[in-house]
């Protein structure tokens, strides 16, 4: 179980969940500074990843989207040797037909120039989004949108196969505001690693922030790569500025560039917005709970939002 990046308080399953909006929503991180650089540290924890799966007896299973984040966790596996299909397990998910194409083209290129095997996942997307069921399930499992119940789901059929979930996620969220370089972090970006806390499920949610080393890394190249000229609100820094710093900071591997996609850019409609909100009324979350730290006091060991 990811034991790094931990949103909730004092590592307690009763507290995953925050039940009152004066609890503290927590994170903790374990390095103060990191004792590798960050492409030993990327490989290291792919290692670690290997080792945790084998302890209990599950394959590894990587969740490649197409886009460069889970991109960049294949070419770590590869790197290190590992085969897909002997080694370890690769999947990519298709939603409906062909919403997420944008990334699907993406996967192709990859599988093609690597010889890859991958298991090609069909999901009913838009039809799941709108039924009852899907609704249900996200207030079960404190989803905030419904389109993150499409991981969930996946992480489930994975691990009733036996495999050990990595999903591609936990990249650093940093803006600049008056010269000063800040890091924040949701509540609701955490809801699957909360997921497989609460369920028992042996598994990595957050890759990017599974050690100290590979994630204090990654934070402090991001904040370094960013042009000290040029002002960042979050939303312009998620959309326009991370994926080319990803480039900068991972530029040991070649990859192709392209635009940041989540892969439900076809289900932004009205309709599931309308959805969303009526969903955000029972789940225990603000968008607003977040922590906030300047950059340069990041490594400190522990901050709370209040």
């Amino acid at each position: 179980m990811n034991k790094f990046y931990q949103c909730f308080y004092n590592n307690d399953k009763d507290y995953v969940i925050r039940k009152n909006v004066s609890d503290n929503f927590c994170v903790y991180y374990d390095y103060k500074t990191p004792t590798v650089g960050i492409h030993e540290a990327l490989l290291e924890t792919v290692s670690q990843l290997i080792y945790k799966a084998k302890s209990v007896n599950r394959v590894p299973c990587v969740f490649y989207s197409g886009g460069i984040d889970s991109e960049i966790i294949l070419n770590a596996f590869l790197e290190l040797g590992y085969k897909s299909g002997e080694d370890f397990h690769c999947i990519h998910a298709v939603y409906d037909v062909d919403q997420n194409k944008c990334d699907t083209v993406f996967v192709d290129d990859f599988i093609n120039k690597n010889n890859l095997n991958i298991e090609i996942v069909h999901l009913e997307t838009i039809k799941w989004y709108r039924s009852r069921e899907c609704f249900d399930y996200c207030i079960k499992h404190n989803l905030s949108y419904v389109t993150m119940s499409q991981m969930t789901r996946l992480m489930e059929m994975m691990y009733a196969r036996n495999y050990y979930p990595i999903i591609g996620h936990g990249d650093p969220q940093i803006y600049r505001y008056q010269g000063i370089v800040y890091h924040s972090d949701y509540e609701f970006q955490n809801s699957w690693n909360k997921f497989l806390t609460i369920n028992n499920m042996d598994g990595c949610s957050n890759f990017f922030r599974e050690t100290g080393n590979l994630y204090i890394n990654y934070v402090h190249d991001f904040a370094k790569n960013i042009d000290p000229n040029t002002e960042y609100n979050e939303l312009d820094f998620w959309n326009f500025n991370s994926p080319t710093l990803k480039y900068k900071v991972f530029h040991f591997y070649e990859m192709i560039k392209r635009d940041k996609f989540t892969g439900h850019e076809e289900y932004r409609t009205e309709e599931i917005n309308q959805i969303n909100l009526r969903l955000q009324e029972h789940t225990k979350y603000t968008f607003a709970n977040k922590l906030i730290r300047n950059i340069e006091y990041f490594t400190n060991n522990y901050f709370s939002y209040e």
